[in-house]
């Protein structure tokens, strides 16, 4: 049990800690938000939509895409499957990447379809959706 001048102490602590704006546990110390960035909703049949995702923390991030037709994952695809180191599939950041070349088959043309960015890191996973339906 603590004596009475100690807990003062930790509650003074405490106090102080939220007034300055010291996180007080991971969880407040890991808030972030994140963003996907794309010039159209309705990107052209085998060619190239470039996408941009920022974060606003500067930690090492995974990322992968996942396809979505009716709340169902219809494919999931790694962002660097030609990697020069054998073995590797996860593609891993810090802040922001770009692709370029990310490219729809002509088959999904006319469908709605949720293009999603998901990403984990040590403070835990966010899923960009962005809606698409393919023209010609």
């Amino acid at each position: 049990m603590l004596e009475p001048g100690a807990m003062r102490r930790a509650v003074a602590l405490l106090a102080l800690c939220a007034l300055v704006g010291v996180p007080t546990t991971a969880s407040a110390a890991c808030s972030w938000s994140a963003k996907l960035h794309a010039k159209t909703h309705h990107p052209k049949a085998n060619a190239h939509w470039p996408i941009r995702v920022t974060t606003s923390l500067h930690v090492r991030t995974s990322a992968y895409y996942q396809f979505v037709f009716g709340n169902r994952v219809v494919a999931k695809r790694e962002i660097n499957p030609k990697s020069d180191k054998p073995g590797k599939k996860r593609f891993y950041f810090s802040g922001s990447f770009r692709d370029p070349t990310v490219t729809w088959p002509k088959r999904s043309v006319g469908i709605p379809l949720t293009f999603r960015v998901v990403l984990h890191n040590k403070c835990g996973t966010k899923k960009l959706n962005y809606s698409v339906t393919v023209r010609k």
